[in-house]
């Protein structure tokens, strides 16, 4: 009668199917859309895609479905093992042995009929002997498990049948709960778990079980998505052998060939330095300071007076020094170590001083800010400044506003001072900057868009010489794009750069153009060595992506915020895989996917080592579109390199899957990983493939 009656609904609406029995009074948990069966073996070939699809009783468990088989339009069927024999064996499509499960035991593609319950006529046959059973069973049913009925486990195992899943009822002693979140369906026959069985509701304990046999040995699963499809997924981890050794796709190659693949996806440390971004004043890509920074930090004396800067230059606005709480911490924390006393300062010249709101000056009290007063914005004798400008004009040339942070270098009562931009965020410890600078070092970093300095930042140990030395310096000087500074040029960088009329390129040409006829002649004059001496303050360069950070260009790929000390840009959202301000922080990926461990039949045949020529992607019009490219690639792949650099030093992650529109190939997708942005330098990806003609 229930059959009849589960036919009959299949030929109705959906809106208008009687509920069976136990669904009378539950809430259902909704229906699959029905969408073109997938042809796999004998599973769903004979199901049109205009069937309608059943609805599944809100009472049984469900799976989160993670694979297209399961897309496929599922049926509530029944299983009925009380009387299996020899041909309900063949009439399930596996093996049975086993009684006592409920009358509806799996939510599963049809395959042979539309119920596959044995019929009268079944019953009678002479070869239909029941089995034995023990306590609890087992059952093999062909298809793939949507969910299962209440009261019933999942055996987590493989199947013996890749298009079935063992069930088994009620659970064995010692079964797990089943937990709040069921396990996810990766792909015919395997269930997201750890091969154990979880108990999808609880019930009462039965009695104890007979041993269990033991398992049978795992086969591989059909010729669908299988690793590939897998791969592109973001959970894709490589599933565990009993032994808890990874057991991986290319497990069935030849030991060369498994070598060479292994090394490809052997765990390498990820980059944590800029690329090439600290120089020694005439060439890039010097080591930065970072590894000798605590070192150098450990010789500074205890005790002592610091200096943590800002500059203002005209009438500060409103809100003002938005990040002057994140700047008391760290004078805290530079307290604690250094067991001496920091100073929040604040530059300004008196005419702007007098311009100051009363909240202004509330502000700098509630945070103990010492304001002092400087002399000028420009040195007194320099005459030159763009034409578009004139002393007194509040716009249109960032000389004042950068210049006046070389008043820094004669706070003499300091034994130490660092100057930070006001849109500067403190993220870590800026400690050893300072205990370092106080050993008579100058510290900074280069600047986001090739600049050799960005004069945002920079630490040192105040001396009124080199203040001296920076006025001499602008005596006759001049600027031009073509030569720079007074004829110093613009080393390292091979021309003119962001800034190089205003302070950062003043401050370099002094600082770090060691060779420079006028900053040796103004130095010397001022009593101190060229920069070249030995005797001479030491100038070194920190990694800007840790003390600086000024978007991620030149930083390694997928960046790890949390290895920032020093926030500088953006100060708003950021765009693409840049590290924003704290507000604005949220979860990223920092590393790629780890590498699928699932395979199918043509994972066991003989693979070749081949480049996969990936071309470039040069539609740089098309902004992060670009960044990702997907071409078609003959053969099976078994494995990839999972990272790539081009030529050029371009980073991208390559993934691959089956070619949905031709079973004898696979389409390659590879995305830049250190820039949502174009390439235009192509390059080639190594790939182990099966070739073509043995598919």
């Amino acid at each position: 009668m229930m059959t009849q009656q589960r036919r009959i609904r299949q030929k109705r609406p959906l809106e208008d199917q009687p509920m069976l029995p136990e669904e009378s009074d539950l809430a259902l948990r909704g229906a699959l859309s029905p969408v073109p069966t997938m042809q796999l073996g004998e599973c769903g070939r004979n199901r049109s895609p205009q069937t309608p699809p059943r609805r599944i009783p809100s009472s049984w468990g469900a799976a989160d479905v993670a694979t297209p088989t399961a897309m496929a339009t599922p049926q509530v069927r029944s299983v009925y093992p009380q009387t299996l024999g020899a041909d309900a064996m063949g009439h399930f499509g596996g093996s049975a042995m086993g009684s006592h499960l409920p009358t509806r035991g799996l939510c599963s593609f049809e395959n042979k009929d539309d119920d596959c319950t044995p019929t009268a006529a079944d019953k009678t046959r002479p070869h239909h002997t029941p089995i034995p059973v023990p306590s609890w069973s087992f059952i093999q049913s062909p298809g793939f498990v949507l969910a299962p009925s209440p009261a019933m486990t999942l055996n987590l195992n493989e199947s013996p049948n890749p298009l079935g899943m063992r069930s088994e009822s009620p659970p064995p002693s010692g079964a797990r709960p089943y937990p709040s979140t069921p396990p996810r369906v990766m792909s015919p026959g395997r269930f997201w778990g750890s091969g154990m069985s979880k108990t999808l509701f609880p019930q009462p304990s039965p009695p104890p079980p007979p041993p269990s046999p033991p398992p049978p040995p795992p086969s591989p699963p059909p010729a669908d998505e299988g690793g590939q499809e897998a791969a592109q997924a973001s959970d894709s981890t490589p599933k565990s052998s009993p032994s808890g050794e990874k057991s991986l796709v290319w497990r069935y190659q030849s030991s060369g060939v498994q070598a060479t693949i292994n090394e490809w996806h052997k765990d390498k440390p990820r980059p944590k330095v800029c690329n090439g971004c600290c120089h020694d004043g005439a060439k890039w890509g010097v080591p930065c300071f970072d590894t000798q920074l605590e070192a150098c930090a450990a010789k500074a004396k205890l005790g002592g007076r610091y200096a943590l800067v800002y500059g203002q230059v005209e009438k500060p606005n409103w809100p003002w020094l938005m990040f002057l709480p994140s700047l008391q911490k760290q004078a805290k924390l530079l307290e604690q170590r250094s067991q001496g006393t920091v100073d929040i300062v604040v530059i300004m010249l008196a005419k702007d001083i007098a311009k100051m709101d009363q909240r202004h000056r509330d502000y700098l009290e509630k945070y103990k800010v010492r304001l002092v007063e400087v002399p000028w914005s420009l040195p007194p004798d320099l005459r030159w400044w763009p034409d578009n400008w004139w002393p007194g004009k509040s716009d249109g040339w960032c000389g004042p506003q950068d210049l006046v942070r070389m008043q820094v270098f004669g706070l003499v009562d300091y034994d130490a001072a660092a100057f930070y931009d006001q849109d500067i965020e403190f993220h870590g410890d800026i400690s050893p900057v300072l205990l370092c600078a106080s050993t008579n070092v100058f510290i900074s970093t280069s600047g986001g868009v090739g600049e050799p300095l960005n004069v945002g930042f920079f630490a040192l140990k105040p001396d009124h010489r080199l203040l001296r030395a920076a006025e001499i310096m602008a005596k006759g000087i001049k600027f031009n794009k073509q030569t720079g500074w007074g004829g110093a040029g613009f080393k390292p960088s091979g021309g003119y750069f962001v800034g190089a009329e205003c302070g950062q390129g003043y401050v370099h040409t002094l600082i770090y153009q060691k060779k420079a006829a006028v900053a040796r002649d103004a130095l010397e004059a001022a009593g101190l060595p060229p920069m070249d001496a030995p005797s001479a303050m030491p100038t070194v360069q920190l990694d800007r992506c840790v003390w600086n950070y000024q978007t991620g260009a030149g930083c390694p790929g997928r960046f790890d915020c949390d290895l920032i000390q020093v926030h500088h840009k953006p100060t708003g959202k950021p765009m693409g895989y840049d590290c924003p301000k704290l507000a604005l922080k949220a979860a990223r990926p920092t590393t790629p996917a780890p590498p699928s461990g699932e395979d199918s039949p043509e994972a066991q045949l003989p693979c070749e080592l081949q480049g996969v020529d990936i071309g470039t992607s040069c539609r740089c019009s098309e902004g992060a579109a670009a960044g990702v490219k997907t071409i078609s690639v003959p053969g099976y792949a078994v494995a990839c390199q999972p990272m790539v650099r081009n030529p050029s030093g371009d980073e991208f992650a390559v993934r691959f899957r089956r070619d949905p529109d031709n079973p004898k190939s696979f389409l390659l997708t590879t995305t830049r990983w250190d820039a949502d942005a174009c390439w235009c330098d192509g390059f080639k990806a190594k790939c182990c493939i099966v070739p073509p003609s043995a598919l």
